[in-house]
C-alpha cells in the first residue's frame, strides 16, 4: 500500500506540474528611440524641411551634466513626439565634432536645447540643469504645441510678422555701428577667430547686402547724411547728442585711422556691421538691450502693444517699412500682428526674454521694394 501510495502521488504531482499556469515575463519598459544627431552638413537642411518645432540638444562627451540628461532628453523626447506626432521633432548636435556649427548657433553653455521653426529659425533656448532638464523641455514644448498652440500662429505668420521688428533692431544696429565704429573695430580685432568666422558666413553677408540695399535710397551704392537722418529717425534718435556727434565726425576731418570714411560703401558697411557682430559674440543677452530700451519708452522694463506701434508708425513714416503707405489701421494691424508673434506666455506684455527668445534667431533677407514680404531664412 505504501508503494501504491507513494507511486499515485508522484503521477498526481507530474500532471499538476505539467499542467501549471507558466509565469507571466517580467514587465520590460519599452525601449527609447534614439534621437537623431546632426552635423553641419545637414542641420540646416534639417530644420529647414520640417514644418514643426525642431527641438535640438547640444551637448560634449566630456560634459558630466549633459551625460546625467542624456536619458532625460529621450523620455522627454519619445514622450512629446508621441503626444504631438508631426507637431515636434528632437535632435542632438555634438559640440565636440560640430563646433563651428555651435558658435554659429552661438551655443555659449552645455547642455543647451534650442527650439526653431521654419522660417523664423531659432525662437527659443536655454542651458538646462539636470535637476529640472525634463519638465523644463516638455513645459517650453508645450507653450508652442500644447493648448495654447503658439507655433500654430507663428507658421501661419511665418517672418512676415516680425520683420518690422526685425527691421527696427537691425537699424538700431546700424546706428550702434556708425557712432562707435572705432570702438567695434577695436574689439573685432581681439576677438577669437572663432568668433570672425561665425559671424562671417555667406548667408549673414547676404542679409547685410539686403540690409544696405534696404537703407541705400538713392540706389547710389553709398550712404550719405540724409540717409543715416532718416535711420536716426526711424529708431527714434532724430535730434540726440550720439547722432549729432556722428554727422560732426561724418562733415568734418578725424585723424582717427578707425574712423568711417563718408559716404559710406557698401563693402565699409558690411565690414563695419560684420565688426560689431564680432564684438557682440560673446554677449548675445545684452545684444538686443538697446532695441529694447529703444521699445521701452516708459522704461518699466516690459513693452506694450502701443510701443510696438509706435515704432511701426516710425519706420513707415521713413519709408523702411510698407513703402510709406500704409494706413494706420493697417500699421495698428501689423503692430498687433508683431506683439501677438513675440508675446509667447500671452501676457499682454513682453519682457526681455522673450524679445530676445524670437528676435535673436530670426533673419529677413529685404527686397529692394521694401514691402518687407520676404521669408525669413535661418542662416
Amino acid at each position: 500500500m505504501l508503494l501504491l501510495y507513494t507511486g499515485v502521488y508522484a503521477i498526481a504531482f507530474n500532471v499538476a506540474t505539467t499542467w501549471r499556469t507558466p509565469a507571466a515575463p517580467a514587465w520590460r519598459a519599452p525601449a527609447l528611440r534614439l534621437v537623431e544627431s546632426l552635423d553641419d552638413n545637414i542641420f540646416t537642411d534639417t530644420l529647414n524641411n520640417f514644418d514643426g518645432l525642431a527641438v535640438v540638444k547640444f551637448y560634449a562627451p566630456w560634459c558630466r551634466t549633459c551625460r546625467r540628461i542624456e536619458p532625460e532628453y529621450k523620455r522627454v523626447a519619445n514622450e512629446m513626439e508621441a503626444l504631438y506626432p508631426s507637431r515636434v521633432r528632437f535632435y542632438e548636435v555634438n559640440f565636440k565634432q560640430n563646433n563651428a556649427l555651435c558658435l554659429r548657433e552661438r551655443v555659449f553653455g552645455l547642455p543647451s536645447v534650442f527650439f526653431y521653426t521654419r522660417g523664423l529659425g531659432r525662437v527659443n533656448g536655454f542651458t538646462v540643469k539636470s535637476a529640472t532638464a525634463r519638465k523644463q523641455i516638455r513645459d517650453e514644448v508645450e507653450r508652442y504645441v500644447g493648448e495654447t498652440n503658439h507655433l500654430g500662429l507663428l507658421q501661419s505668420l511665418r517672418t512676415t510678422a516680425l520683420s518690422p521688428m526685425v527691421q527696427y533692431v537691425d537699424l538700431v544696429n546700424v546706428m550702434q555701428a556708425l557712432t562707435k565704429a572705432p570702438a567695434y573695430a577695436a574689439s573685432a580685432a581681439a576677438a577669437p577667430p572663432a568668433a570672425v568666422q561665425a559671424v562671417s558666413t555667406e548667408a549673414r553677408k547676404r542679409n547685410l547686402d539686403s540690409l544696405f540695399s534696404m537703407i541705400d535710397a538713392n540706389d547710389d551704392g553709398s550712404l550719405d547724411e540724409d540717409e543715416i537722418r532718416s535711420i536716426a529717425a526711424a529708431v527714434g534718435l532724430g535730434g540726440t547728442s550720439s547722432v549729432t556727434s556722428l554727422l560732426q565726425r561724418i562733415n568734418g576731418p578725424c585723424e582717427d585711422e578707425d574712423a568711417l570714411t563718408f559716404p559710406l560703401s557698401r563693402e565699409d558697411f558690411i565690414k563695419l556691421m560684420t565688426s560689431k557682430a564680432a564684438a557682440d559674440f560673446s554677449s548675445p543677452q545684452s545684444e538686443l538691450m538697446p532695441a529694447f530700451k529703444g521699445l521701452d519708452k516708459d522704461g518699466d522694463g516690459v513693452i506694450t502693444r502701443e510701443e510696438v506701434l509706435v515704432v511701426i508708425e516710425r519706420l513707415s513714416t521713413q519709408d523702411f517699412y510698407g513703402g510709406g503707405e500704409m494706413e494706420k489701421t493697417e500699421l495698428e494691424a501689423a503692430a498687433n500682428t508683431a506683439f501677438d508673434a513675440l508675446d509667447v506666455d500671452k501676457s499682454e506684455s513682453l519682457d526681455y526674454a522673450e524679445f530676445v527668445a524670437m528676435l535673436s534667431g530670426t533673419r529677413t533677407e529685404y527686397l529692394k521694394d521694401k514691402s518687407n514680404t520676404s521669408d525669413g531664412v535661418m542662416e
